[in-house]
């Protein structure tokens, strides 16, 4: 019994460690996605596919709705084969007209996903992992459109 505890103690430690570490290169993946945001009319748009859990996808993208106001934000994390699409508007891009919801359903579909949400924060499934980077390329264009420039 004590070595089974000792080794259920060693695991529980471990997980830990690596939730803290996930999270680590989950912020250097955030930084560099926002860092290399492209400007679409007065907004910023930061879209990229990353191998993470959903888990991480949400609190990224919560984390730069939070910290970039000016920022529209569409992340597909893969994880296991499958994919979640998390599209974010900080306030001054949903007033400036985005809208995540129908972004997230939008690029959702060009993977055969489906999805949507609120103006500001929205989920969707991706169909396709395959199809993850052409619609990620497709993100700026998309936001373009609704904001009718």
């Amino acid at each position: 019994p004590n070595r089974c505890m000792a080794v259920m103690d060693e695991l529980k430690a471990l997980e830990k460690e690596k939730d803290a570490l996930l999270g680590t290169v989950a912020r250097a993946q955030e930084k560099s996605l926002t860092d290399s945001a492209v400007t679409v009319g007065t907004v910023r748009v930061a879209a990229g596919a990353l191998e993470i859990t959903p888990d991480v996808l949400k609190k990224m993208a919560e984390s730069i709705k939070a910290d970039h106001p000016d920022m529209v934000a569409v992340l597909i994390g893969i994880s296991g084969g499958k994919g979640n699409l998390c599209a974010v508007c900080g306030k001054s891009a949903a007033a400036a007209g985005l809208h995540a919801g129908k972004l997230a359903g939008k690029i959702a579909a060009m993977t055969g996903g489906r999805g949507g949400g609120r103006p500001d924060y929205a989920m969707a499934g991706v169909g396709d992992p395959d199809k993850a980077a052409a619609a990620i390329a497709a993100v700026p264009e998309a936001v373009r459109e609704m904001l009718g420039i």
